[in-house]
Formats: C-alpha cells, structure tokens, sequence
C-alpha cells in the first residue's frame, strides 16, 4: 500500500543515517570518517522527503503526489549529487567524542529543506488529526504527531557539522520515536 511503501522507505533511510553515523564516529581516520558521512547522507537527505510522503499517505491526502515527486527529485538529483561535494560536506571536524561531519557553504539550503518539509508534514498531520472524528484513528494521528516532534529532535546533531561541540545525540529520540511509532501502529 502506499503507506507500507512510504513507511519503508522512511525506515530504510533513518536505518541508513544511523548506520552511516555510527560508523563515522567508530572511524579510525579522518579519510574513512569522510566517506562514512557522505553515505551517511543518502539517508539523511530523504528523510523530510519519505516522512513528508508517509504523512501524506498516511492522512490519505490527495492533491500532494507531484509535490512528493518534486520533494524526491530535490533531494536526489539536487541535494544528494551535492552532498558528495566540498560545497555541501567539506571534509571532517575531530571531537572528543570522535569523528563529525563538517557543513560546508551550500549545507545550510539542505537545512532549510529540511525544516520546510518538516513543517508541510506537521502541518497536514495537525490537520488531519483535527478532522477525523474516529477515535481509534485520532489516538493514532496524535501518537504520530508526537513521535514525529520527538523524532525530529534528532536535528541536535545538525551544530557539530557547524563546529559546535555539542555531542550529536540524535539516536536518542529516535528511539522514543520508533517507541512511539511501534505503539501507534498496534
């Protein structure tokens, strides 16, 4: 179904950012952290995109389709060929903690998609939970909600790619996430 599928493919790419981001901060050299977080940023860049589309399937929305299209297109034929870039990731900064990402000049215009995306999605997931009238369907549509604000607490990882040395704990709420997640779907 369209939300299966739009499900998958957002678990698949938060899979892939926390895969990718351990192994950059298990590397043992600079090069290796380099190339963890470029394909770290497979995921990290369809993120907003798969949620936007599974909020979107799962509200069953219509109207959306070509701007999923156009969302997907950004993020892969925009964001992604950039993010293996100077432009976009421009090498890597040492923590205590280990190896990070380090943004470059163009990484700010991928945020701001991000928190685009992210508003569009809050936006009609709010919506919809004020329309449906079934509780069953209600309790899920907030439970969402919440799990997707929690989730997006993840974005505390974003300073230390600016050098801030805040130690990226964006794991943490994803796993309240897929908590919560789990709980809306039973």
């Amino acid at each position: 179904t369209p939300v299966s599928l739009s499900f998958f493919l957002l678990t698949s790419c938060g899979f892939v950012w926390q895969i990718g981001t351990a192994m950059v901060l298990l590397s043992n050299t600079s090069e290796a952290a380099v190339t963890w977080c470029r394909l770290t940023y497979i995921g990290a860049i369809l993120i907003p995109v798969a949620t936007y589309h599974f909020i979107i399937a799962f509200v069953n929305k219509e109207g959306h389709q070509q701007y999923i299209r156009v969302s997907y297109f950004i993020g892969l034929f925009l964001f992604y060929p950039l993010s293996q870039t100077a432009l976009f990731l421009d090498g890597i900064n040492k923590y205590p903690w280990g190896y990070w990402f380090k943004a470059g000049i163009l990484h700010p215009f991928f945020i701001l998609f991000l928190f685009g995306l992210m508003l569009i999605s809050f936006v009609n997931l709010f919506s919809a939970y004020k329309r449906e009238r079934n509780p069953l369907q209600k309790m899920r549509l907030k439970f969402l909600f919440v799990a997707f604000l929690i989730a997006y607490i993840g974005i505390v990882d974003f300073p230390a790619d600016y050098g801030v040395k805040l130690y990226p704990f964006g794991y943490l709420p994803l796993m309240m996430y897929v908590s919560l997640m789990a709980y809306a779907i039973v």
